[in-house]
């Protein structure tokens, strides 16, 4: 039986209840969250328990750091007085969990919560995902255009039917992302702004999943035409 699984989690960096709700239902299940990579989250099998996860955002947090930054360190030592232990980071978020009945609120104050998350989106989230999308565009726009003026140079590439609906796929799942995010946000604000909670995200995790299985199949389809 093995002691360690590995996920492809499609959650989003933003979305932190549904980090919170997802990480406590896996901890029920007895698998523990250890660490998130590049791509995976790496969990370790343990009893199966009632665990409370909560995350914290840190603006000033890259992945390329080599230790923990000093306002990490203040805020693990503040989260461990309170009864959290730190478990991961993704990004700037910091993910904590606690066995306690009922432990104490990481963040109560949810304005200073949603300016902690948009702080931590205009790090990370929204400048890579803006380039990408105006890289993505530039070269659909090619493909585009290179399929109207010489169609045949398209029609005779493998390749370049391959990468051309990549291109598209991208462009797709980069503005479905982004207009998530800055819908959300616009709600959260609204909300917030009425002394009410961080809206709920949704649950879009279904755009990934048909990205992958488009990606899967068509990439199949590409290598079959070399049998």
């Amino acid at each position: 039986m093995r002691d360690t699984k590995y996920r492809l989690e499609t959650l989003y960096l933003y979305g932190y209840k549904r980090v919170e709700v997802h990480l406590s239902a896996m901890a029920a299940r007895g698998w523990r969250l250890e660490s998130v990579g590049a791509w995976l989250w790496k969990y370790r099998r343990a009893e199966p328990a009632k665990v409370h996860y909560a995350v914290a955002y840190i603006q000033n947090v890259s992945q390329f750091n080599p230790g923990p930054t000093e306002q990490q360190q203040t805020l693990e030592e503040l989260c461990a007085a309170a009864g959290w232990k730190k478990v991961a980071d993704w990004f700037q978020m910091q993910i904590y969990c606690s066995e306690a009945e009922n432990p104490v609120p990481l963040e109560t104050e949810e304005a200073l919560r949603l300016e902690a998350v948009h702080r931590s989106m205009k790090r990370n989230f929204l400048p890579a995902n803006i380039l990408c999308l105006l890289f993505s565009l530039v070269m659909l726009g090619l493909f585009v255009r290179t399929l109207i003026v010489d169609p045949l140079h398209i029609l005779e590439s493998n390749t370049a039917l391959l990468i051309g609906p990549l291109w598209l796929l991208l462009t797709v799942v980069l503005l479905i992302t982004l207009a998530h995010y800055g819908l959300w946000y616009r709600r959260s604000a609204k909300s917030v702004a009425q002394g009410g909670p961080c809206a709920d995200p949704g649950d879009i995790r279904w755009v990934n999943r048909v990205s992958y299985a488009f990606l899967f199949l068509w990439t199949a389809l590409y290598l079959l035409t070399y049998l």
